[in-house]
């Protein structure tokens, strides 16, 4: 996994090579370079990619100033995060930077939706995004980078390899990136999973056979993978949901944000 983040990364620095180097030129010495990332600042994988990028920038002799801005994605909302970033371009504004990088869904997403004008004008490179959103980006022609999809179908087949047949929980939170998640989600699974489409009274998506939470009550051994997916922002949907009586759950975080390491918190 670290290799192929490195690789990404060594990568995007050649892209990013060509784009400072084309604008080079005698009277700008230093090239202004703004990072969004989109977690908190300690994250480990962040303090990796700073060495590659300052060493690599030393290795073609590119001189930049290069400023980071940390979204903390995990704990902002997604308007949060637009605002933060569109008040941070105000800010930088007389700073101009040559180029914007980006890493992961929520950084990207954040700025491509921000409405500040100097999106559409000055160039930006994308890395670590699962789900960019390729027809505005296709209209926009100072974007470019690297999509990274997830390999759902894999971590199901992981899954059953360590426990059995189990129920797969996924939770979401019903925003539209969700959506072409569960969508990409469901076609690369159907046929090792099932997905449910059975539902209790109290609109609570079950899999394949009505749980209890009841301790006196036989738990019941699933007899197939199934998904079983659980709406984040009803308490009463996560706890029913993550309380059914079945043998052999597994849950599946499909992004890292906020709810998905709380939930990952409280089904260890």
């Amino acid at each position: 996994m670290s290799n192929r983040i490195l690789s990404v990364q060594y990568i995007l620095i050649l892209v990013l090579f060509f784009i400072l180097n084309s604008s080079c030129n005698q009277t700008t010495p230093h090239k202004h370079i703004l990072i969004i990332q989109s977690y908190e600042a300690g994250l480990p994988a962040y303090k990796n990619m700073k060495n590659i990028f300052a060493e690599q920038l030393r290795k073609r002799d590119i001189h930049a100033e290069v400023h980071t801005l940390y979204l903390d994605g995990t704990k902002k909302t997604e308007k949060k995060q637009k605002l933060t970033i569109y008040e941070e371009l105000n800010r930088l504004s007389s700073w101009n930077p040559d180029i914007i990088l980006t890493c992961d869904d929520p950084a990207l997403n954040a700025l491509l939706t921000c409405d500040h004008p100097s999106v559409k004008t000055t160039p930006i490179v994308f890395t670590g995004a699962n789900y960019p959103n390729m027809p505005f980006i296709q209209k926009q022609s100072n974007i470019t980078g690297f999509r990274d999809k997830p390999d759902y179908r894999t971590n199901i087949e992981l899954i059953e390899q360590l426990i059995g047949k189990c129920i797969v929980v996924r939770v979401t939170d019903d925003i539209y990136a969700d959506k072409i998640i569960l969508a990409d989600m469901d076609e690369q699974i159907k046929d090792i999973c099932k997905t449910n489409n059975i539902f209790s009274p109290d609109k609570i998506r079950l899999s394949g056979k009505r749980g209890t939470s009841i301790s006196k009550n036989k738990k019941i051994i699933p007899d197939a993978m199934y998904i079983s997916t659980i709406n984040g922002k009803s308490t009463r949907s996560l706890i029913k949901g993550l309380g059914e009586n079945y043998y052999n759950k597994a849950y599946l975080a499909i992004k890292r944000d906020y709810l998905t390491l709380s939930m990952g918190r409280f089904s260890s």
